[in-house]
């Protein structure tokens, strides 16, 4: 397997962001589907690394599966908005439509994944219009297609409802939205529940039904939504678990264990690869 490699994708607000690829092992043949896995951190830190760190069962498995994978960085609550920081995720992807090739990569064949604040942008990303959130890319006309999604704890629903309020710690959502809490279409535009539509790739979530920071509402609204439109959905329940999936009672222990939950994911994305790309 080839080492991993830092690629500059893009730059804005004065920086480079980079990404931490890594191709695919051998023996898959011609261009391989491509994983992205993105980091969390509130939207107010980003250390990429920690993501392959994580996950990395399951990254050792898709690239055992002839997955590439890419972890990218991308800019914070303190830098900019949140439409920029989606932007900086789906720009991630649109440099593989570019780069693909030269890197052998399908851009075709994309599948994302990240936890918590990485798992909202991977959906934002994998649901949104591929040509969306472009006010700032270097890749206004590329187009990747998304074959799946898989959300660990994942923050769907920024808004409030008829539902109720928004099914995440209020204190963060403040810290990270700042004065645009006030206004509800922009709640509404950066929450993934409400781009899924019937041309939605198949979604994976894994949340703990005891998660004191992201709700496990918001799985259950995105399983609704998912139904509505006829999207695929799965959903795995850790019972009793937290943020990460940890034993947040010893009286009601985690099932199950957070390895145990990561390795499901990989029947998911041959899944996906299987019956082709949704969009």
């Amino acid at each position: 397997m080839e080492e991993k490699r830092e690629i500059v994708y893009k730059r804005a607000g004065g920086r480079d962001l980079s990404l931490q690829f890594r191709p695919a092992g051998s023996g898959g043949g011609g261009s391989a589907p491509l994983l992205i896995l993105i980091t969390g951190g509130g939207w107010a830190s980003c250390v990429k690394e920690d993501i392959l760190w994580f996950t990395s069962p399951v990254l050792e498995d898709a690239l055992a599966a002839w997955f590439a994978a890419a972890s990218p960085e991308y800019r914070l609550c303190h830098e900019t908005d949140m439409r920029g920081i989606v932007s900086d995720c789906m720009d991630a992807a649109r440099y593989f439509a570019v780069h693909g090739e030269e890197l052998g990569v399908d851009p075709g064949r994309i599948c994302f994944c990240g936890h918590s604040a990485g798992a909202h942008l991977a959906l934002m990303a994998a649901l949104a219009d591929p040509g969306a959130f472009i006010e700032d890319s270097p890749f206004p006309g590329a187009r990747y297609r998304t074959a799946g999604c898989a959300g660990f704890a994942t923050p769907a629903v920024l808004f409030d409802g008829p539902e109720g309020p928004a099914p995440t710690d209020r204190a963060i959502l403040e810290k990270v939205l700042g004065e645009k809490m006030e206004s509800d279409a922009y709640r509404r535009e950066m929450s993934p529940v409400t781009h899924i539509n019937r041309g939605s790739p198949p979604l994976y979530l894994i949340h703990g039904d005891s998660d004191p920071t992201v709700y496990y509402e918001n799985a259950l609204r995105v399983q609704k939504a998912c139904g509505g439109a006829g999207v695929p959905f799965e959903l795995l329940t850790v019972s009793g678990g937290g943020h990460s999936f940890e034993t947040v009672s010893p009286d009601r222990p985690a099932s199950p264990g957070a390895a145990e939950a990561y390795g499901t994911v990989i029947g998911f994305w041959r899944r996906c690869l299987t019956e082709g790309t949704r969009r």
